[in-house]
């Protein structure tokens, strides 16, 4: 009887509100979950033991970020008893609400209740990976590396590598996790397995998304395709990262030669980027060159005439100068004149003055030699006295 009234309510809700629960799962598909959350909500305040409708109304939380809500309906799910309304849970989107929350304990409890009560496959992995990542978040990082590495054959499944490339990320081993990932890769391509492969290659370019420099990206993603990972993606977002570096390492030139007001240097960056980088618009640093010219040229001219009118100052400081000097020279000369006149007249009464000297000194001199000639004379007179005196003795003894 009870089974039969079940049947009956699924009927009465599918044809009563088939319309509105159709379009709540293609808002829910394109992304409108706002939308989505709304008619789920109503749906299932009006008939809360269609469970089916419970995935999408906790996903329609959980992309919104609502994880409290999402959790209120998880628990009710969890918390009955019936087989019909616990096959519902998404015990994926589960550990990742407590992921979320940075609750990693509950988070590693809902993920090994999923593993061991799940059977869809690709939910099933994806909690592997999940359980991986919590225990590298719980610093249990050996621990994640051991049970991949317990596993058979391990370094043979694709699925394993990607895992493990991705615990060595986590860790901040950027060489490590580039090598299993690679190698998880080359896998996938030698066992067809192309999901696998897909996996691989978005989680590279979503770890290019988490480095912050274009420098940094194209270090990882060259360091994964000389790892065999030959993605032509790659290849072209390494491309258009190198240019749009160039494009940035021109225009900080640009800019430094626009404020050291290079100009020469300026045109030439300018003409370069607009013949390599078309599709790019500098018209501001154009305008902002012409300004700079333009100023250059206005302080030129005004440098020009404070330079025209200084000249003219200083021609007429000149001028003045050699005019003024033009007459100290004359009153100078004047000077110079007279001057010598007073010492030629000086001198001429030194020159008479020393000619009575002379003079003098020649009469003084005659005198002097007349009173020595007489007194030479003198001398001599009184000699031929004593001579005389001298032979009349000694004629006197003779007789």
């Amino acid at each position: 009887m009870k089974v039969k009234m079940l049947i009956l309510f699924l009927l009465v809700g599918i044809f009563t509100y088939g319309e509105t629960i159709k379009d709540g799962m293609n808002y829910f598909k394109n992304g409108e979950y706002e939308k989505s959350e709304l008619i789920f909500r109503k749906e299932i305040k009006k008939t809360p033991f269609l469970y089916n409708l419970y995935p999408y109304l906790i996903g329609s939380f959980f992309e919104q970020k609502k994880y409290d809500d999402a959790l209120f309906y998880l628990d009710k799910l969890e918390k009955n008893k019936s087989y019909h309304a616990r096959k519902y849970i998404n015990y994926e989107t589960y550990t990742k609400i407590y992921i979320e929350k940075a609750d990693y304990e509950t988070a590693l409890k809902k993920c090994k209740i999923g593993l061991k009560n799940t059977k869809d496959i690709l939910q099933k992995n994806n909690l592997i990976g999940l359980k991986y990542f919590i225990l590298v978040k719980l610093g249990r990082f050996d621990e994640a590396v051991n049970e991949i590495q317990k596993e058979r054959k391990w370094n043979e499944n694709p699925m394993l590598l990607y895992y493990l490339g991705k615990i060595y990320i986590l860790n901040k081993d950027l060489d490590q996790g580039i090598k299993y990932l690679s190698e998880g890769y080359k896998k996938a391509i030698e066992k067809e397995n192309t999901p696998i492969r897909e996996i691989i290659v978005e989680y590279f370019l979503d770890a290019v998304k988490q480095l912050e420099s274009s420098g940094d990206k194209i270090i990882f993603l060259n360091k994964a395709i000389n790892a065999g990972v030959q993605e032509d993606r790659f290849k072209k977002i390494v491309k258009e990262l190198q240019l749009k570096n160039e494009y940035k390492l021109r225009i900080i030139g640009l800019g430094l030669a626009l404020k050291s007001k290079n100009l020469k240097k300026a045109d030439e960056l300018i003409y370069e980027i607009k013949k390599k980088f078309k599709d790019k618009d500098i018209t501001q640093y154009e305008k902002q060159l012409e300004n700079i010219k333009k100023e250059k040229t206005f302080l030129y001219l005004k440098i020009g005439g404070i330079a025209g009118g200084v000249f003219v100052i200083v021609i007429i400081i000149v001028l003045a100068i050699s005019k003024a000097q033009k007459k100290s020279k004359k009153g100078t000369e004047k000077e110079e004149v007279g001057g010598n006149k007073e010492m030629d007249n000086g001198q001429l009464t030194i020159d008479n003055e020393k000619k009575k000297e002379v003079s003098g000194k020649k009469i003084v001199n005659s005198e002097e030699k007349e009173e020595e000639v007489g007194g030479n004379k003198e001398m001599d007179n009184g000699q031929l006295t004593i001579d005389k005196e001298k032979k009349k003795i000694e004629s006197e003894r003779l007789e």
